[in-house]
């Protein structure tokens, strides 16, 4: 008779909490940065081109595109006029307005965030802040479409919220990560200058 074998115990892999720590404080950072920087890239296509000059002539020897070889009579050249881009016309000034007003808040809350994951815990400022940008964010088109002072605002409660994400990482760094993989944790969580390639 053989002696039966007992069958293998099947045992759950098990992640350590710092590296899911780790994982999760990536991403938290990089859906930070993302939102910190995409109305950057989206005003490009937001608003109006402003107005190319439909007299303006070309003088000889003039060339709109420097390119080498090319020949380019003066008579057949034209201009397109039409203004290519987005929906709303806005000026510099506004459109200067929309690109910083989420950096006026953000560095307000920078110091209260600290106190903030203190009082509250760094699992909720952290991840409450980000809930909150993400749903200003879905909030963006609407408020662009009413008015661009409503997308000031919305921006601007967007840095308010997202000024206390970094305080509350490092005040979980300095709670949860040993001294000496310190330094190994922070340059995990650095992924939000991957964001703005999302």
């Amino acid at each position: 008779m053989c002696p039966t074998v007992p069958p293998k115990q099947w045992r759950p892999v098990r992640i350590p909490q710092r590296v899911v720590l780790a994982v999760l404080s990536f991403f938290g950072f990089f859906i930070n940065y993302m939102l910190r920087v995409n109305i950057n890239i989206a005003i490009v296509e937001m608003v109006l081109a402003p107005p190319l000059d439909a007299n303006h002539t070309l003088g000889e020897g003039g060339c709109l595109v420097q390119q080498d070889n090319l020949t380019v009579a003066a008579s057949n050249l034209s201009i397109p006029t039409s203004q290519a881009g987005g929906e709303f016309d806005w000026d510099v000034h506004e459109q200067g307005q929309v690109l910083g007003s989420f950096y006026w808040s953000y560095v307000i809350s920078l110091i209260p965030g600290a106190m903030l994951a203190d009082k509250l815990g760094t699992k909720m400022v952290f991840g409450g802040a980000n809930l909150v940008s993400v749903l200003v964010a879905l909030l963006t088109p609407v408020a662009a479409r009413f008015h661009y002072r409503a997308l000031l605002f919305a921006r601007i409660m967007q840095g308010l919220v997202s000024g206390v994400t970094w305080p509350a990482m490092h005040v979980m760094v300095s709670r949860w990560i040993p001294p000496h993989e310190r330094s190994k944790f922070v340059t995990t969580y650095y992924g939000n200058y991957h964001g703005s390639t999302g």
